[in-house]
């Protein structure tokens, strides 16, 4: 995929992102979910690195989380402890943070336990590329 850099720091971002407002902001349906996995996985697929969401747009930003835990209910891989993570939570939010152009990511829980969890993908070892790949790997194999 094209980049461009960003003007402040010169890192280079995919030119194509991801929306999430009015899309992604369904309910519960596997059958209306399902393109939306697609969606997802097609788009990491290309090289895909920013995916816009917020608490403002109902629904989709617990969706677009949903969908991204496609691994719910697996046990998380034993490589996935060579950079300091735990959870699947963590996978992700370190996956992201990863990224150099990432300065900060914010995911959004009212729930306690869930905010001790996050947190703790701030702290220790962050995926490297390989690493990295092997993440895209595991999602796409659903």
């Amino acid at each position: 995929m094209l980049t461009r850099p960003i003007p402040s720091t010169g890192e280079a971002m995919p030119v194509i992102g991801l929306g999430t407002w009015r899309a992604f902001d369904v309910g519960t349906d596997e059958a209306t979910r399902r393109p939306l996995r697609e969606v997802l996985c097609l788009f990491l697929g290309a090289g895909g690195r920013i995916i816009d969401s917020s608490p403002m747009y109902g629904h989709a930003e617990a969706v677009t989380g949903d969908l991204l835990r496609r691994v719910r209910g697996r046990p998380l891989p034993d490589w996935a402890g060579e950079f300091d993570c735990t959870s699947w939570a963590q996978l992700f939010l370190k996956y992201v943070l990863a990224e150099p152009a990432v300065t900060c990511v914010i995911p959004a829980t009212g729930n306690p336990e869930h905010i001790k969890d996050n947190l703790l993908a701030g702290f220790g070892l962050l995926p490297d590329a390989r690493q990295r790949r092997q993440i895209r790997a595991l999602w796409d194999a659903g």
